[in-house]
């Protein structure tokens, strides 16, 4: 009966020593490896809000001075293109008689682009959303710039000029298609970047 009883003794001992120490110890375990990695940070989300907040900081400044001097150097601009405007309609006539809103709203975008740059460097989930919008929006914004640019230069009488100004704007032209190209699909690459699961698992909201 001791025997039996000695038995039974050890054999919950053994039982409670490698089942709570066991279950204990893999919580330890899965605790310490499981906090690194939410706490990582991708070197990518950092150099990019880095070079985002750098360049953004710099077409901040210059849109300021842009709007400056849209608004004092030049405050004609909006009554002679007023004045051209009763003539048949073209993109020319139409960025002049809105060139003070134009300048305002890239201004503002710029803005944003650079609080949001910081934000995403502070990992914040609304920072990467915003960031990714604003990129969508540049690339519709350089594809429609890109256009307009053909349809000034499709606005002259290019008979008036030089021979050699036909190839400058064939020239100008092609140039353009090939930024506004790879810049497009430079932003189309972060964008999936910004989008895919391990890179969201690294902002918090708020």
């Amino acid at each position: 009966m001791k025997i039996a009883i000695f038995r039974l003794t050890l054999r919950n001992r053994l039982a409670s020593f490698l089942t709570f120490p066991r279950i204990k110890l893999l919580t330890n375990w899965t605790i310490s490896f499981t906090r690194p990695m939410e706490n990582s940070k991708s070197t990518f989300v950092t150099v990019l809000a880095w070079i985002f907040i750098i360049f953004s900081g710099l077409g901040v400044l210059m849109s300021a001075l842009q709007n400056i001097m849209i608004h004092t150097v030049f405050p004609s601009f909006d009554a002679v293109s007023k004045v051209e405007s009763g003539q048949d309609f073209n993109w020319t006539d139409f960025m002049f008689a809105n060139i003070e809103w134009i300048f305002a709203l890239i201004g503002l975008a710029i803005l944003l682009f650079f609080i949001s740059s910081i934000g995403l460097l502070k990992r914040k989930n609304w920072a990467r959303l915003t960031i990714i919008v604003l990129l969508i929006i540049a690339n519709i914004y350089m594809i429609v710039t890109s256009i307009w640019n053909w349809l000034f230069f499709y606005d002259f009488d290019l008979s008036t000029f030089d021979e050699n100004f036909a190839v400058f704007e064939i020239a100008v032209t092609v140039f353009t298609f090939i930024i506004v190209l790879a810049m497009t699909i430079l932003f189309i690459w972060i964008i999936r970047r910004l989008m895919s699961a391990s890179i969201k698992a690294e902002f918090v909201d708020g």
